[in-house]
């Protein structure tokens, strides 16, 4: 290498450090090992990072192992001023959690007919695809455009009809996802986005903000004066919010809600593939309704679906570390101290994969959420296994959007498993359940299955 390029890289090193050194001093927190519950030692500058980083491993199953040797609420540091108190016991998981009802079950029952003739469309088109690719489909991207426009009609109204909205809202949410997932650096340490090679997703993000106003703008321009009330926008105006906040309230639905959805189901399908006897059982169940197309009233009522999508959810949390949330005020969990700004995270992956409470965790089983027969309670919740399902809440304490989660994801698989039997796309390989941790737990390969109509 020549001396100038030499120079020129001392040149940026040095501004690098300088940079890390004076955000150091400005940003670190006192360290005390008083003030915060147990963890792993970390390093000057970067924490914990290092341990996080070198398994391979996602962040997630990391935590998860971090946690048998440092119990069940230990703090992480992602960077030296950035401590995050990380929660893996049921009990202190469920004092620590607090959740939100941006949704609740009746909206959903509202948009109930809509969300049918949807699914009849979308069953359609998996049928279209099936038809020129000798049987195989890709369905996630079928899922994703449907979740779009249940949500646009919650947003926007019930005569929402704008299908390049759909197929626009459907690709910022992916773009997005995607910049999310190389943007650690940038969030851990603020003074990278102003290095030009790390501050690429930084920039980005910015990008996309600008597609999000444009997209959303236009609806909210037009609803101002002539807004539905029957729908979430009209209710963000009624509140006299600022345009950026009410912007960022109704994108924020279609970030978590499209991919978190339509994921959740390609999960299940792949589960079925790889479980025919489940699939039956619950092809079955389904039959039983008498009727070709399922009401949500019948998704309710339909135990096995929803040990079903529970299972799949336990298995594969979208949010696998829950929502962040920051202690308004110093506060104590279980008598533990929890400093006020603190960020609190539950590993949600680690309780629903607890062997003390889930037998075979890592097995695929819909029955674990049923009590057995002889207790003549069959489509009961175990009580145990319920306090410790926090995605779904218990007793007074539910989420509320995850139980309409639960009913579109629940509507949606009865549909595609009462009009087609899936399989393997190739005779012989099961779908790859090996995971993949952007905005969501996904699939690190995409969903190919091959679908056969159950009726001509």
């Amino acid at each position: 290498m020549e001396g100038s390029s030499w120079i020129l890289v001392a040149i940026v090193v040095g501004g690098v450090i300088m940079l890390m050194v004076e955000n150091f001093c400005k940003r670190s927190v006192k360290s005390n090992a008083s003030e915060w519950p147990p963890g792993p030692p970390k390093f000057p500058i970067i924490g914990n990072l290092h341990q996080i980083k070198k398994t391979g491993e996602l962040i997630h199953l990391t935590l998860a192992q971090l946690a048998k040797v440092h119990g069940g609420m230990m703090t992480v540091w992602f960077g030296s001023w950035k401590p995050t108190i990380v929660v893996s016991d049921p009990d202190l998981a469920w004092e620590a959690s607090i959740y939100n009802t941006t949704f609740n079950p009746q909206t959903i029952a509202a948009q109930a007919q809509l969300q049918e003739h949807d699914l009849i469309n979308m069953t359609g088109s998996l049928k279209e695809e099936a038809s020129s690719n000798h049987g195989v489909v890709k369905p996630l991207l079928h899922l994703r455009r449907a979740t779009v426009r249940v949500i646009a009609r919650f947003c926007f109204g019930l005569d929402f009809e704008d299908e390049s909205f759909v197929q626009d809202m459907d690709s910022v949410v992916e773009e997005l996802i995607r910049i999310t997932s190389h943007a650690y650096l940038v969030d851990v340490f603020e003074f990278a986005r102003y290095i030009p090679i790390l501050r690429r997703p930084f920039l980005e993000s910015c990008r996309v903000k600008h597609m999000i106003e444009e997209l959303i703008g236009p609806y909210i321009s037009s609803h101002r004066s002539s807004s539905p009330n029957n729908c979430y926008l009209h209710f963000l105006l009624s509140q006299d919010f600022q345009e950026e906040v009410v912007i960022s309230s109704l994108f924020d639905l279609f970030l978590l809600g499209v991919d978190s959805t339509s994921t959740t189901i390609a999960w299940a399908l792949a589960f079925l593939i790889h479980n025919p006897q489940i699939q039956h059982k619950l092809y079955e169940e389904v039959g039983r309704s008498g009727s070709g197309t399922i009401s949500i009233e019948e998704v309710t009522k339909l135990q096995y679906l929803n040990a079903v999508v529970m299972e799949t959810m336990r298995m594969k949390p979208i949010a696998p570390l829950g929502v962040p949330h920051k202690a308004a005020r110093d506060s104590n969990i279980m008598r533990t101290k929890v400093v006020g700004g603190s960020t609190v995270v539950v590993n949600l992956y680690a309780l629903l994969h607890d062997p003390t409470v889930w037998a075979e965790p890592h097995r695929f089983m819909p029955e674990r959420f049923l009590t057995s027969l002889k207790n003549g309670n069959d489509g009961s919740l175990v009580e145990a296994i319920e306090r410790s399902f926090l995605p779904f809440g218990a007793g007074r304490r539910v989420c509320a959007g995850m139980e309409v989660a639960k009913l579109q994801a629940g509507l949606t698989i009865a549909h595609l498993v009462n009009d087609f039997h899936w399989s393997s796309a190739v005779e012989g390989q099961l779908p790859d359940l090996t995971e993949d941790l952007t905005f969501v737990l996904t699939m690190k390969t995409p969903l190919m299955a091959r679908i056969i109509p159950r009726r001509v």
